[in-house]
């Protein structure tokens, strides 16, 4: 205990006693810590936090009040593991000293963390006041991200008992707020809470409703397939975005007719990108190729999609599909065909490689094609 009030000394021994560990080592720390001239006090204060201990907490409170930034929030830490009923008033008024806002003694996390402490000990009313306080207090920039935990903090502990919480949070101008409403009820179990969303989805600000339909669709669940489908027409491109997005969530290569109507109907640069990301998400080489059937068919937007979904599969069964596309009329898809060839060419194709060449002139085309007969020849046996 003597090596402790050594400045040289401190460290090493504190470290030697949180190896011993138990209610010994937890009753000599408590100890130092009444000696106003410990010279790691903040290191102490850190192990007794992990122990969560409750013996030295009129200690902490005096080092609440520390001039040193590092031992103020070792404090503050120290307090809101203690679960003490002395730490709240404490850890209440440095919060409110700092506007709820992030700062480098965390004095809001930690008073966060104490209401989780409370919850967890069973006192739900002291963890409701402070996540309600919090809450109701941070509403810009600075303060937003305590808000969001007070509001996790909040429905961990309630469940589907926050469900009004949740939907005013979902009504938040903040799309971080918002975000940490969908992200703290994927947390709760059960299909109850993904019905409330369902029930709330027609009711939800239309700028909510994209968010909404991404957290159903990360629940998994089939039971949300109807509104997602539904979803995936909407007028709002986001919402079709996040529709895309949940169906090959929920449903995986299932998705796969969906997807491809999609694909096929909306043919917008935004829904393309997002209907190739979820083909590419669920589909292997087997559901790509069920799109031959509707490649020369599509519109330009689609075949270009399809084309570079070949082309991403790499498997050489594509070649011939795409081969005729390098003649198209429209710019977009012929350049993805050249494009698609290099991922695409075998060995065989060489001679088709070479006669293409012949009659290609634009240089980025000629490119392409290089790159093709490069990969052709390397497979050459």
């Amino acid at each position: 205990k003597d090596y402790l009030m050594s400045r040289e000394l401190c460290n090493p021994a504190l470290a030697v006693i949180r190896s011993v560990g138990g209610l010994g080592a937890e009753e000599i720390l408590a100890e130092a810590l009444k000696n106003p001239g410990l010279p790691c006090a903040a290191g102490v204060m850190n192990a007794l936090a992990l122990m969560r201990s409750p013996l030295a907490v009129n200690e902490y409170i005096r080092f609440a009040s520390d001039i040193n930034v590092n031992t103020r929030a070792s404090a503050f830490n120290a307090l809101a593991q203690s679960g003490s009923p002395l730490a709240y008033p404490v850890l209440h008024d440095a919060a409110k000293d700092v506007g709820y806002r992030w700062e480098h003694t965390g004095a809001t996390a930690s008073l966060l963390e104490y209401a989780r402490n409370a919850g967890l000990a069973g006192d739900l009313k002291t963890m409701d006041r402070i996540c309600n306080l919090v809450m109701a207090k941070c509403n810009d920039k600075t303060t937003i991200q305590n808000k969001s935990a007070a509001l996790k903090i909040y429905t961990g502990f309630h469940g589907t008992g926050a469900m009004k919480v949740l939907f005013k949070a979902a009504g938040h101008p903040d799309k971080t707020y918002r975000e940490a409403a969908f992200q703290a009820s994927l947390l709760v179990p059960g299909k109850e809470i993904i019905n409330k969303w369902l029930d709330f989805y027609p009711k939800a600000e239309s700028f909510a409703r994209p968010g909404i339909i991404y957290m159903l669709g990360s629940f998994g669940d089939e039971l949300s397939l109807p509104l997602v489908r539904q979803a995936m027409n909407d007028a709002d491109p986001e919402v079709r975005a996040a529709a895309v997005t949940a169906v090959s969530k929920i449903s995986g290569n299932k998705a796969i007719p969906d997807l491809r109507d999609f694909l096929l109907h909306h043919t917008g640069a935004g829904d393309q990108e997002s209907v190739k990301k979820a083909l590419m998400t669920v589909a292997g080489t087997t559901s790509i190729g069920e799109l031959r059937s509707v490649l020369g068919e599509a519109p330009d937007e689609s075949q270009k999609t399809i084309i570079e979904l070949m082309a991403w599969n790499s498997d050489n069964g594509f070649f011939n599909d795409v081969l005729p596309f390098t003649d198209s009329d429209n710019p977009d898809v012929s350049l993805a065909a050249f494009k698609a060839l290099a991922a695409l060419a075998s060995s065989e194709n060489q001679l088709q490689l070479t006669d293409l060449m012949a009659e290609t002139d634009d240089p980025d085309l000629v490119r392409e094609l290089q790159s093709a007969l490069a990969r052709a020849a390397s497979m050459t046996e």
